[in-house]
């Protein structure tokens, strides 16, 4: 398994705070299976040497998520970012660990899982500026300013350079998702999540800050971010580009969105009453536009309006 490799930052960092960590234990009833594919536990994980497998995503059909509906509150659900440290009482020991979930499973056998979650004290209210480009270097840092008035401080730094990505922060998942960009070499199809739940100093260190999300479906810079309810994020356009896709934030999988009418780059977009989505202003193949569509996820994009000016870089706010 590969690992994500961060460059060295450039200012000093503060060391990282403790954090306490919670365990919680899921037990399945057996199946029969003798399919190599992790007894249809429905997860992907990463291999972190002497801890476990830390879950990077949740498939719809898993008999995981199955375990995540019989259950009444978070602290029981498995969640993307749990580390699995202990199966069948094989604990930390990651080939073990593999191996008994790679073995057929009779009825009567449970399989029996810890899984470990980190616990972060209360923190600082922020305000996070991420990446960006200054005519010469396109960022891989970012600088935290707290609502106190103590200034600017270094954050967390980014897995990736990024200028004009997306980002939107998920309150009911306690994350901040970065979308898309330039790194200075191509547009970029990646993401990166951001637990907001540490303290500003457990985000320097790199366990607890920017971990790399799901893989869009294609290349987007310049795409906006919108989320749709509790389960759903869209990511609109980007330069050249016509699609959007919704990322499941149960699963962290993308899917293909609604398309839309013409291209838009740098657009805004706001959630309508009724569940639709307002989509305005941006720049298309030709320049900044002043029209607007309405994006409806059962259906097709559809022309509604022009907004007066043409418009690139706007916001829409519901007052």
């Amino acid at each position: 398994m590969s690992s994500d490799a961060t460059a060295a930052p450039k200012g000093k960092r503060r060391p990282a705070e403790p954090v306490s960590v919670s365990e919680f234990t899921v037990t399945l009833p057996g199946v029969m299976s003798a399919e190599r594919e992790d007894l249809r536990l429905g997860v992907h994980t990463k291999a972190v040497e002497g801890e476990g497998l830390r879950i990077t995503c949740l498939k719809k059909s898993g008999r995981l998520i199955g375990w995540n509906r019989l259950q009444n509150t978070p602290p029981e659900q498995v969640q993307v970012g749990d580390m699995l440290v202990s199966v069948n009482g094989k604990r930390s020991l990651i080939n073990v660990m593999v191996s008994v979930l790679e073995q057929p499973q009779g009825r009567g056998d449970n399989l029996q899982l810890v899984f470990q979650r980190p616990v972060y004290p209360e923190r600082l209210k922020n305000i996070l500026v991420i990446g960006g480009y200054d005519g010469l270097s396109y960022y891989g840092e970012t600088e935290l300013w707290d609502e106190d008035g103590h200034g600017f401080e270094d954050g967390p730094r980014l897995r990736v350079h990024r200028w004009g990505a997306a980002a939107l922060p998920i309150p009911g998942h306690s994350l901040v998702l970065v979308a898309g960009g330039f790194d200075g070499s191509e547009h970029q199809a990646t993401t990166e999540v951001l637990n907001t739940k540490c303290t500003n100093s457990a985000m320097q260190a790199e366990d607890h800050g920017f971990q790399m999300g799901p893989r869009m479906l294609a290349p987007r810079l310049g795409c906006s971010m919108v989320q749709l309810d509790a389960r759903r994020v869209l990511v609109i356009g980007g330069y050249g580009l016509d699609s959007t896709e919704v990322l499941d934030l149960e699963t962290m999988e993308f899917q293909p969105g609604p398309r839309l009418l013409a291209p838009r780059a740098c657009c805004a977009a706001v959630v309508l009453e009724d569940g639709r989505l307002l989509v305005a202003g941006g720049f298309d193949r030709v320049g900044t536009t002043s029209s607007t569509e309405v994006l409806d996820l059962g259906a097709e994009g559809s022309l509604t309006d022009s907004a007066g000016f043409p418009r690139g870089g706007l916001e829409l706010l519901r007052s």
